[in-house]
């Protein structure tokens, strides 16, 4: 008596799981995928740490980061930690959410200046406020995009527009409350 392959796979499969049931195959599923993406979770904020642990900061409880150190407003947390630490520091909203809070123009400079690809999924909620533009292109469409822009930005072209920018800037700070940055 020969069995097709079809035929052997049914009877190992019926022979094996034939006891559980549709709901105990799910549970054992949804084992799995949660299994997984815990040691992914696992693995990024390892990365993480080990990036950011090279810059100093507040320090970071392991389940909610540095939350409970923030006042009420974010901004005036943020203020007081770049005047404690001048030129980056690392923020963390969470145990998974490891951000560099950069306050350095040098620092700034090497990270706008950088050839690396870029993060996707940090971009991705921008995508629909934006679109496809210089700021999420790569590669050779990033490229041609930059060489057409590149000739609108040009010292002659922006040069009478900096008395323009100048007074909106000091209507701007004329206007502005600092009451909520108090040092």
């Amino acid at each position: 008596m020969s069995l097709s392959l079809a035929g052997f796979l049914f009877q190992f499969f019926e022979s094996a799981w034939g006891s559980f049931s549709i709901l105990q195959l799910f549970a054992l599923f949804l084992l799995g995928y949660l299994i997984y993406n815990t040691c992914i979770l696992y693995y990024q904020r390892k990365r993480s740490i080990a990036a950011l642990t090279e810059f100093p900061g507040p320090k970071i409880h392991w389940l909610y980061g540095d939350t409970y150190q923030k006042e009420e407003n974010i901004l005036n947390y943020m203020h007081q930690n770049s005047k404690i630490y001048h030129y980056a520091c690392p923020f963390w909203a969470g145990p998974f959410a490891g951000v560099l809070y950069v306050t350095h123009p040098e620092y700034a400079k090497t990270v706008f200046t950088s050839s690396e690809p870029k993060n996707l999924v940090i971009y991705r909620v921008l995508i629909p406020w934006i679109g496809y533009g210089l700021l999420i292109l790569s590669g050779q469409k990033w490229f041609q995009h930059r060489k057409m822009l590149t000739p609108a930005f040009h010292y002659d072209v922006l040069k009478p527009y900096v008395k323009l920018v100048s007074d909106s800037v000091n209507v701007l700070l004329v206007g502005a409350d600092y009451s909520d940055f108090s040092t």
